[in-house]
């Protein structure tokens, strides 16, 4: 049984910016497990470049993220992808797909390997 007080997220004097501008500095904070967070801010404050560092799209200046207690210089894109997913709040898709479909999209690779796990251990005797 894992730890209820686990951090799941974590920001240790964290700094990023883009170029020679500073927009977030000394940031730290922790996210423990089952814990909700909203980030509140007016334009051009940091929540998206706080959300772009957690997902591996922009590297930190200084300071350190951990992901589920690993390092996110470390994890590998793969890695990353099983920890973190981030839809934007503007997303336009020319189908009709739920928002259950469209995260789906992004961990198809491991509903595929459910399904042939399953297979294998006669779990699962056809796919409709």
């Amino acid at each position: 049984m894992k730890d209820e007080n686990q951090t799941m997220l974590s920001f240790s004097h964290a700094a990023v910016g883009y170029g020679e501008k500073t927009v977030l500095r000394d940031v730290s904070f922790q996210v423990k497990k089952g814990e909700y967070v909203a980030l509140i801010g007016s334009n051009g404050t940091g929540k998206s470049t706080l959300i772009k560092c957690v997902s591996g799209l922009l590297p930190l200046n200084s300071g350190e993220i951990e992901i589920c207690g690993k390092n996110s210089r470390k994890l590998k894109p793969k890695e990353r992808a099983r920890m973190v997913a981030v839809v934007p709040q503007s997303y336009y898709v020319d189908y009709d797909f739920t928002v259950e479909d469209i995260v789906m999209m992004g961990r198809i690779h491991t509903l595929i390997f459910a399904i042939v796990r399953a297979r294998k251990t006669g779990k699962l005797q056809s796919v409709p």
